[in-house]
């Protein structure tokens, strides 16, 4: 992640899943020298930094002036800003993952370490914030419990947050679960997008006229097959 001079990168040293190593690592974009260590994931990711990833990525609003950062078992957001890393919001939920359950985690994973997989094995549980936008007076937020997905909406003007499994939109309202995916923002809008496996399904909800009619264009999504790219939504 690049930032004013600055490359953030993301470290994993593979060897005890990462205890007391560093996440982080500052580097010089001009000299290519490392300048710095940050974010000791003892302190700030329950112990680990071992080999487990996100398609997405660690970082967030990577356009902006102030890029985000989140590793996995983080319930921090960490703000990138003139050379500073900070914390600008937390978590705070008794459902979130503990030390304690991490330590058994790590346990399990060193006996199988060439499968690392955390589903059947975080339980009841909140992990993994892996989806983080900002827009206007919102910050929309994506995380795990129990493996399932939840999601909240905080208005950072009142101080208030929704908490849902899903939100759906007033575009594809009445297609059930077929919903786009929130992926990002810019200083307008929002993007979302119909994953590939949705494609079909989201075709026959076009034919069945079920999609909202602030939709334009809806002859051209006709032209669409299941062969197509994903679609790509923006939210003004």
């Amino acid at each position: 992640q690049y930032n004013q001079g600055k490359i953030y990168c993301t470290t994993v040293p593979y060897q005890d899943f990462g205890k007391n190593s560093y996440m982080l690592q500052i580097i010089d974009a001009n000299t290519g020298q490392l300048e710095g260590k940050l974010l000791n994931s003892s302190d700030y990711n329950k112990g680990w930094n071992g080999p487990i990833s996100r398609s997405n990525g660690f970082f967030f609003s990577k356009t902006s002036d102030q890029p985000k950062f989140v590793q996995i078992f983080m319930d921090t957001v960490m703000q990138i800003d003139k050379g500073k890393v900070s914390p600008i919001l937390v978590l705070n939920t008794k459902k979130w993952i503990t030390q304690k359950d991490m330590d058994i985690f790590i346990n399990k994973m060193s006996q199988k370490r060439s499968s690392i997989r955390l589903v059947g094995v975080i339980e009841k549980r909140s992990y993994d914030i892996f989806t983080y936008i900002e827009h206007q007076d919102f910050i929309i937020i994506r995380y795990y419990y129990d493996n399932l997905s939840e999601q909240l909406i905080h208005n950072t003007k009142n101080n208030k947050t929704l908490l849902g499994d899903f939100f759906n939109d007033d575009l594809t309202y009445n297609t059930l679960s077929i919903s786009p995916k929130l992926c990002c923002s810019d200083g307008t809008g929002v993007y979302g997008y119909i994953s590939d496996l949705q494609i079909s399904y989201f075709i026959n909800s076009v034919y069945e006229g079920k999609l909202s009619s602030m939709i334009e264009n809806v002859e051209e999504l006709k032209k669409l097959n299941d062969t197509s790219n994903p679609i790509i939504f923006y939210y003004e």
